[in-house]
């Protein structure tokens, strides 16, 4: 039986690892656009950055592992629960802001199945956090298309693929639970296609900056896994 007590603690004293977003440690990233071309500069991060990362990456995982056994097998006073939820929502804000989607989803998925509601906080409350994570999961992998997506021959690197992969599916698997299920298809792709940043035009000697979107655009046919009568957008 694990302590709840510790779980927190834990939570609250995993080191973290300083970086502001995710891109911080990619091999490069877009600087700006000649004539419609994206321009990519070779990331430098320091080899010590990246292994705090990882550090903070691993903790996060085990402590997942192990609340989500937790609930799954145990029962624990609503003070304790209202304690812990608090927490596993900070840690999602932290992963939605900094960029540790595929993380952050491991608690979103415990919000969403049930446990971690209480008197003070209803599941229906937590069904619409849910789905507002979920869709900023969406659009923190799109910003990594954007930002680093060059490398799609490798197919780890097309994060639309993630999204279908590790949103899309689950959820309508019920993974981040019932509520989450029917989430209208339309809105995660939309929130995915339809996120852009500015950078400058590079070939332009005025100083102005350009929108730029997803390399990887979800279409119809890259959702051929999804429930059928969903596949059209």
């Amino acid at each position: 039986m694990e302590d709840i007590d510790e779980l927190i603690l834990e939570l609250d004293n995993i080191q973290r690892s300083g970086i502001i977003h995710i891109t911080q440690i990619d091999k490069s990233y877009v600087v700006g656009v000649t004539r419609g071309r994206r321009e990519y500069k070779e990331n430098r991060a320091k080899g010590s950055l990246r292994l705090a990362v990882w550090d903070e990456k691993d903790a996060l995982r085990d402590v997942a592992d192990r609340i989500e056994y937790a609930l799954s097998s145990d029962d624990f006073a609503e003070e304790k629960i209202d304690i812990l939820r608090g927490r596993v929502e900070k840690t999602i804000d932290r992963c939605v802001q900094i960029g540790y989607q595929n993380i952050g989803l491991r608690f979103i998925a415990l919000l969403g199945q049930g446990k971690l509601a209480s008197k003070r906080v209803s599941q229906e409350k937590l069904d619409e956090k849910v789905k507002d994570y979920l869709l900023k999961t969406v659009r923190g992998y799109a910003v990594r298309s954007i930002v680093s997506g060059r490398e799609f021959t490798d197919e780890t690197k097309v994060y639309k693929n993630r999204v279908i992969e590790k949103i899309i599916l689950p959820a309508q698997q019920g993974k981040f639970g019932k509520s989450a299920s029917k989430i209208p298809l339309k809105e995660f792709v939309e929130n995915f296609n339809k996120t852009s940043i500015p950078v400058r035009n590079l070939n332009k000697k005025e100083n102005k900056s350009v929108r730029i979107f997803p390399l990887d655009q979800i279409f119809s046919n890259d959702l051929k896994k999804v429930k059928p009568k969903e596949k059209m957008i």
